[in-house]
């Protein structure tokens, strides 16, 4: 049992040092991205163990009738419908999330993370200012691979428009 209130003292925590950040946090560097990445998965493991200690506590002391701290900060009874081997399955995703964070890449950065960027050209300078040139060169291949991609569907798109109505209208 001490353990489980070790784990929810460290959940706690960890929910209330993201509940305190600023909220217009100043852009992040990709290492910086992927650390953060990793933590929330890695957080999200441990509510889930947590949970499922839980569970096994309350199956052998019979029907609990406590409230359960959830990752949203909300209290619920825990109930019927929240089965150890729902809680396992839970388990099991939050773990493959947590394999996903740890493999993430460069790429991954520019392709999830910099376009959150879009509308904020503060935010942009801001990093252009803390980027090596190398990273720099790679995020403006991502772009530009994204961008030629999106040109190639569209240019497409308005070829089979411009042959499809081309037959249409002979005579």
């Amino acid at each position: 049992m001490y353990d489980l209130i070790k784990i929810l003292v460290v959940v706690l925590f960890s929910l209330s040092a993201f509940a305190q950040e600023p909220v217009s946090p100043s852009p992040l560097t990709f290492q910086t991205w992927k650390d953060q990445q990793v933590l929330e998965a890695q957080n999200q493991v441990l509510r889930i163990s947590a949970r499922m200690s839980f569970l096994k506590s309350s199956k052998s002391s019979g029907s609990v009738k406590e409230p359960s701290h959830i990752a949203n900060g909300k209290l619920r009874k825990i109930s019927d419908t929240d089965t150890m081997a729902t809680a396992e399955q839970d388990l099991k995703r939050a773990q493959e999330s947590l394999a996903a964070a740890n493999a993430l890449q460069f790429e991954d950065y520019v392709d999830v993370y910099i376009p959150t960027l879009a509308n904020q050209p503060e935010a942009l300078q801001k990093l252009s200012d803390r980027l090596s040139k190398e990273e720099l060169a790679e995020i403006f291949k991502g772009i530009m691979k994204g961008s030629a991609a999106s040109d190639a569907k569209r240019n497409a798109a308005l070829l089979e428009g411009l042959n499809g109505s081309s037959t249409s209208k002979t005579p």
